[in-house]
């Protein structure tokens, strides 16, 4: 009861066509034809064409003509027919018969239409890449400017506020990362306009401190010599003997120098930065505060310098107050007929080192770690206020140190490291 399984039928037809041949008279044509049959349809040339390799092909006996050759059905074909298309690059398409009367048939094909298939093919494929490429592009033209246009205008806040303008904000846009990105920054900035305006503040409150400061240092450093000064006075006025006279007026001109110096010193610190800056022969500085110490010390010490030939940008009077300071306490603090020896010496970047060694009796445990305090000494007469005004000028305006040290055997070595004078462009 099963039904009998459907059969595929295959068909070559080899025929030859004879025709008249005009050119000839009574002559004749004889061309051979090779067509193949599928169920029943001829196949054109272009579908041959197209044919894939065939296994053994069969006719049906009862489809037979008198011009067919037959592959009757059997359990083994009589002949095995193998198709095959050949083409070369550029080349007509040649259909290949293999095995129907002993050695290959080639027929060629016409390829208009395979080309033309083919070559529409290849055209609309161009055009699909093409139309793809330029969809592709203007889609990421879109992002980027999408993009591109928040982060410009991130950047230029950016740099904003690298000049110093704080506080600046920029409208959120773009991708949620550009976004997020945004939002970050404009916190920041508004967060650095805050801290900047609380530093502001602190820098307020500690210049106000330090001003109350100096000036009770100024009031305690006047205080002294005014007060010696008024007794020397008095005691002039009292008729004193001539050589006690020339002792107090003496005296007393001492103490207008020190008044005189301190004066200068608060001067030179409250100077504007912007004050000219020249160069400043470190030699003839130092020998016009040498003299001076000399005529302080009245021969009781002496004083020696290398020989020194360094120039550096500053400000001269600056410089002689730092180098007053440290040459008058290295003379004050020497015993009598003791040496104050004088060095100077390149250093880098571009700057002096200057030494000042003494024979005293070196540095007092009790003020060793707050010399550069205002109202700290270690003399009964001082103010304190000579190497605080002499640290704070070098180190705010010439990015430099002063350091005091014991000596192995007996006094002090000063050490100031200066550099070229820092301006207002400068800072």
């Amino acid at each position: 009861g099963g039904s009998e399984p459907a059969r595929w039928v295959e068909q070559v037809v080899e025929e030859v066509v004879t025709t008249p041949d005009p050119s000839a008279g009574h002559g004749t044509n004889t061309e051979r034809q090779v067509k193949v049959m599928v169920n029943g349809r001829e196949l054109s040339a272009e579908e041959i064409a197209a044919l894939p390799q065939l296994g053994p092909t069969r006719l049906d006996p009862a489809r037979a003509g008198p011009t067919h050759r037959l592959l009757p059905h059997g359990d083994e074909p009589l002949h095995e027919v193998r198709f095959e298309v050949k083409r070369e690059d550029g080349d007509q398409p040649t259909l290949v018969l293999h095995g129907m009367s002993g050695k290959p048939t080639a027929i060629p094909l016409p390829a208009s239409r395979i080309d033309g298939a083919i070559d529409g093919f290849r055209r609309q494929l161009g055009w699909g890449l093409g139309m793809l490429l330029l969809l592709g592009t203007a889609v990421a033209a879109l992002l980027a400017r999408r993009i591109a246009a928040p982060l410009a205008r991130l950047s230029q806040a950016a740099e904003r506020v690298g000049h110093g303008e704080l506080g600046v904000q920029t409208d959120p846009a773009g991708p949620p990362e550009v976004r997020r990105s945004i939002h970050a920054f404009n916190s920041m900035s508004a967060e650095l306009s805050v801290m900047q305006a609380e530093r502001d503040r602190l820098r307020a409150d500690r210049e106000l401190a330090e001003l109350g400061e100096i000036g009770r240092g100024l009031a305690h450093s006047l205080r002294n010599p005014l007060h010696a000064l008024g007794l020397s006075l008095d005691i002039l006025a009292e008729g004193s003997e001539p050589a006690r006279a020339a002792k107090l007026a003496e005296a007393g001109r001492e103490q207008l120098q020190r008044i005189d110096q301190t004066l200068r010193g608060f001067l030179a610190l409250s100077a504007s930065a912007g004050a000219r800056v020249e160069e400043v022969d470190i030699a003839g500085l130092l020998d016009d505060v040498i003299l001076e110490a000399r005529q302080r010390a009245q021969g009781r010490v002496r004083i020696e310098r290398e020989a020194c030939a360094l120039r550096l940008p500053a400000v001269a009077a600056e410089l002689r107050i730092v180098l007053h300071a440290l040459v008058i306490n290295a003379v004050e603090a020497s015993p009598d007929d003791g040496l104050v020896r004088i060095e100077c010496a390149p250093c880098e970047p571009e700057g002096v080192v200057l030494r000042v060694v003494d024979e005293g009796e070196g540095i007092a445990d009790a003020v060793r770690d707050r010399l550069f305090q205002p109202h700290v000494s270690s003399k009964p007469a001082g103010a304190g206020m000579g190497l605080y005004l002499a640290e704070r000028l070098v180190r705010l305006r010439y990015r430099g140190g002063i350091a005091l040290s014991a000596r192995g055997g007996r006094g002090t070595l000063a050490e100031v490291r200066v550099l070229p004078r820092e301006t207002q462009h400068d800072a």
